[in-house]
């Protein structure tokens, strides 16, 4: 299985009155974030010329308003809904391969998550914890056998996924 973890754009800053949960991306992080996944997009399926379908792709998202906006970028760029998970909020890592545990090995499961969490399931998956910058992906080929033992496949900061949107495949 593929598990692509994706950070959310940049958001509204904290302040009084605005609850955590209702930070929404700013104008500019909208602007960004949909050219990141643009490129995202291009990146996961440039050898697949068919229409995906939710048979091999499902988009997962914390329930947080930054990065379920997130989500629904990269899900309409890719024909797709998006399932809330509140694990990808709360960043537990047990609720996470229990999650997995139930999806096939052929499945391509994408996560709009949040940091620290993020950086932490890839340092608990594959050893690595990384640099998650807003809008940055990172793509883990997941063991369900051993999952501690899954392998890094990719990371990706914004700009070079924003890049990508433009790229042609061979």
């Amino acid at each position: 299985m593929q598990l692509i973890l994706l950070r959310h754009g940049p958001a509204e800053l904290r302040r009084t009155g605005l609850p955590d949960e209702h930070r929404a991306l700013t104008r500019k992080g909208l602007v960004k974030t949909k050219k990141a996944c643009a490129g995202l997009a291009k990146l996961i399926f440039a050898d697949q010329s068919e229409q995906l379908s939710a048979g091999d792709v499902q988009l997962w998202s914390s329930p947080l308003l930054r990065a379920r906006e997130t989500a629904d970028m990269l899900a309409n760029q890719l024909n797709l809904s998006v399932e809330e998970h509140s694990f990808a909020a709360s960043g537990d890592t047990d609720d996470l391969i229990h999650a997995l545990s139930g999806v096939s090995d052929a499945m391509t499961i994408i996560i709009s998550g949040h940091e620290p969490l993020l950086s932490e399931w890839s340092g608990d998956l594959c050893g690595c914890p990384l640099p998650f910058k807003k809008a940055s992906a990172a793509a883990i080929s997941y063991s369900k056998i051993k999952p501690e033992s899954s392998k890094l496949l990719w990371f990706l900061q914004p700009g070079y996924l924003r890049k990508m949107r433009n790229w042609e495949s061979k």
